[in-house]
């Protein structure tokens, strides 16, 4: 029963809204995939929303916790000081075989897969602030429940990223958490946006979409003047052939379509 309670703080949880007995709590709700590295865990995670996330029926088609590994383990994979346990953070759809990025037509490369990586940004995200907060139940969540558990993007909800900027971040070893606080929850509450930090890697998520369309412009003006190298811009995410151009920094010569 003692295993069965650590990972429960207000007993619902905050995907589907369920609590004891109609559903359990007995697995490790790992914020950032165990797969990719992440050791912090959540808390009011369903065992069968957790599962949902790892998972896909559509085995052609990637889970959101699946894709997420297979983009953030290149960086782990390639990297050899960012890895301790080479065989847990192996990929299984992109290789990387001598210098040369193997990508699968299918079923990486579609925008369903981008929708994929985005619902694992909001899945993360939602997971990390209740870890921090114990607010994740909260309402004003409803639309990243929606899209991130039932893939129902009924707020049309945006990921954007500050084109050729996210690998100029420099990595420390095995930070494998996306940083938050409450400065950060400030700004959020403030702009709408909350700036998803992972192993480099900068994407700004929609999180409150009415102060999103409020702030968007004068926001972004304001993230891009931090930015180190100008003249660049944040473009919204949706393919993953966007990402094409970090890859370069992985010691790619060359992608190949497979």
């Amino acid at each position: 029963m003692a295993r069965k309670r650590k990972y429960i703080k207000t007993g619902i949880c905050i995907w589907c809204g369920k609590k004891e007995p109609e559903v359990t709590f007995k697995n490790k709700p790992h914020i950032v995939p165990d797969a990719v590295g992440g050791n912090q865990l959540s808390f009011d995670v369903c065992d069968e929303c957790n599962r949902s996330f790892g998972s896909q029926p559509n085995c052609n088609i990637p889970s959101p916790d699946q894709i997420f590994c297979e983009i953030f383990n290149l960086q782990r994979f390639c990297g050899g000081d960012y890895i301790k346990n080479g065989e847990k953070h192996r990929t299984n759809y992109i290789k990387l075989k001598d210098n040369i990025l193997q990508i699968p037509i299918v079923p990486i490369f579609s925008d369903t897969v981008g929708t994929q990586l985005k619902r694992a940004f909001y899945e993360i995200f939602l997971q990390k602030y209740h870890a921090f907060t114990e607010d994740g139940n909260n309402p004003k969540f409803n639309p990243i429940v929606s899209f991130a558990r039932y893939n129902a993007n009924v707020c049309d909800l945006k990921v954007y990223y500050a084109k050729e900027q996210m690998w100029f971040v420099p990595c420390i070893q095995e930070k494998t958490f996306i940083p938050m606080s409450k400065k950060m929850i400030q700004e959020m509450n403030d702009s709408g946006f909350f700036i998803f930090n992972f192993l480099g890697y900068n994407f700004f998520i929609e999180v409150f979409k009415e102060k999103c369309n409020k702030s968007r412009d004068s926001y972004f003006l304001s993230q891009l003047s931090k930015l180190t190298i100008p003249g660049r811009c944040i473009t919204e995410f949706n393919n993953i052939s966007q990402l094409d151009e970090i890859f370069k920094y992985l010691n790619v010569e060359k992608i190949e379509y497979i």
